[in-house]
């Protein structure tokens, strides 16, 4: 058991709760980064949009060209945000 964390009946349940949470609080960071401390609805979606969309890139043709991949991923995002 990591030091600090508590389980409850030993089965990890809370701790995977923390993991959920701190993956959901990173991607609000990335969120305001991307679309600024209070974006409309439309930004906020559009973030997720782009942040999920290159992640779903990237593991949809993981043996694509790096380089080619990685173009491809990023115009698609800034379409997503109407960049």
């Amino acid at each position: 058991m990591v030091e600090g964390h508590r389980t409850v009946g030993g089965d990890g349940r809370d701790r995977v709760a923390e993991q959920v949470l701190d993956v959901v609080a990173a991607g609000v960071v990335l969120t305001e980064l991307i679309s600024g401390p209070e974006p409309t609805l439309e930004q906020a979606a559009r973030a997720i949009l782009a942040l999920g969309g290159l992640q779903d890139v990237c593991m949809q043709f993981p043996d694509a060209p790096v380089d080619e991949l990685r173009a491809a991923a990023v115009a698609a995002a800034l379409d997503a945000l109407g960049r």
